[in-house]
């Protein structure tokens, strides 16, 4: 039977662990730095308190530091100067925040197919929007010369971080599920999951909305939320699960060596096995880049794209040799184009054209085993055995390749999944 839900979620600046809330805002929270840049405050720290800043030219043309005398430490509480709140990190809420919803809905069919055995298959949708959003109001801008941000003090200091909050996020998610479970029938029994799915979004996380790659994107007027869309972080395209539980067709009343002596059959019959099977497809990945190498005076140099995280240009059809050295073709992939290309100075003009998490990272594949008996002593009292088996083929589990375009490693994948070496248990309980 077709099914339609709606949820609502009030949209507030807070989390559960009270992070990002406006009360962390000067002076009753947060944080401020101090400089010895004079237009930055003049402070220079050191064990008798602070000075200011100043320095003289002398006769070879050296630039020397010159120390006055102590001045206070700045008060707690005063750190911050509210008519000119330079290097204050803050945190700015939309007033206009609306409701963040999401419906969701599903159409399933159940068939039995034997009298043990029965099949699922559902297609289930959601679509959320007003989804929570921040990002740093007050980073660099595209197509604009370094240090360029919309906010900056009298001296054009930058004001600092930023953190914007706005419920403009949205995703949707479709998938075909295929459930199949047999009841116990000739000593076995189990089940079979298997998803076919896409999730999409331009907001994996309330405080990560640049995820895959390369962060929001912003313009002298407003954020550019829809260069974000693409595959949500956590998307697996397809995930099949087998869970199976089995009674050893050996021993007394068993398929096999039936007629066996009591104390033969104590220790080969009545066991029984259960495996676990997954198979899942990889997860998004996207190439990103924050430097453009660049033909300088003194032959080529590294230059930092006005501090920007960007996903690189495709060049060419992505492909994968799905080797360790080389997961995907990394000669696919260049460094978009910057103003002033040849000059000591230069950012990005505009976002790569690789789509956000267009890529995918290796699979995984699991299987984990377990083999036990009971040993009843007398009535009431048995002992029971186990042995379990994790990644019981030793399958490495492979991470996700280094995505970083100017990285040495780019393009190899260095490492395995955290615990994801086979490991052996052996218990032993001993109930009453």
């Amino acid at each position: 039977m077709p099914t339609a839900t709606r949820c609502w979620a009030a949209a507030r600046p807070s989390t559960a662990a009270g992070l990002n809330q406006l009360s962390e805002n000067p002076d009753f929270n947060g944080s401020a730095n101090f400089s010895d840049s004079p237009s930055q405050g003049g402070w220079r720290l050191d064990f008798t308190g602070s000075v200011p800043s100043c320095t003289t030219v002398n006769s070879k043309g050296n630039t020397l530091p010159v120390t006055q005398g102590a001045l206070p430490l700045p008060v707690f509480g005063s750190m911050v100067n509210r008519a000119d709140p330079i290097n204050a990190n803050l945190i700015s809420v939309d007033t206009n925040r609306p409701t963040s919803t999401i419906d969701q809905w599903n159409l399933q069919v159940q068939r039995q197919l034997t009298q043990q055995t029965s099949v699922n298959l559902a297609y289930v949708g959601t679509y959320s929007q007003n989804l929570s959003n921040w990002f740093n109001l007050n980073s660099q801008e595209l197509d604009t010369a370094p240090n360029t941000v919309l906010y900056k003090d009298a001296n054009g200091v930058n004001f600092g971080s930023i953190n914007r909050g706005l419920n403009t996020g949205a995703s949707n998610y479709n998938s075909l599920q295929v459930y199949v479970n047999s009841k116990m029938h000739g000593g076995i029994q189990y089940t079979a999951a298997y998803t076919l799915s896409h999730s999409l979004d331009n907001s994996s996380s309330a405080f990560n909305t640049g995820t895959g790659g390369a962060g929001i994107f912003i313009n002298s007027t407003a954020p550019d939320f829809r260069a974000n869309y693409g595959s949500s972080d956590q998307d697996q395209r397809q995930v099949f699960t087998l869970s199976a539980l089995g009674e050893l067709p050996f021993g007394t009343g068993k398929m096999l060596l039936f007629n066996i002596p009591w104390t033969l059959n104590e220790a080969i019959g009545g066991w029984h096995l259960n495996v676990i099977n997954t198979l899942e497809s990889g997860t998004p990945i996207t190439v990103t880049t924050r430097n453009y190498l660049c033909t300088a005076p003194g032959g080529n140099t590294s230059l930092a794209g006005g501090g920007m995280a960007i996903r690189a240009d495709l060049s060419g059809k992505v492909s994968y040799p799905k080797h360790l050295s080389e997961w995907f073709d990394t000669s696919a992939f260049t460094h978009p184009p910057v103003i002033n290309p040849n000059g000591l100075n230069s950012t990005f003009i505009a976002p790569g054209t690789l789509g956000r998490s267009s890529m995918v990272g290796p699979a995984f594949w699991d299987l984990d085993a377990s083999i036990g008996k009971d040993f009843p002593i007398k009535e009431g009292v048995a002992v029971h055995f186990t042995a379990d088996a994790f990644n019981l083929a030793n399958t490495p589990a492979f991470t996700n390749p280094d995505m970083g375009l100017d990285d040495d490693a780019f393009g190899q994948i260095n490492s395995v999944r955290a615990n994801s070496e086979r490991q052996l248990q052996l218990s032993l309980r001993f109930t009453f």
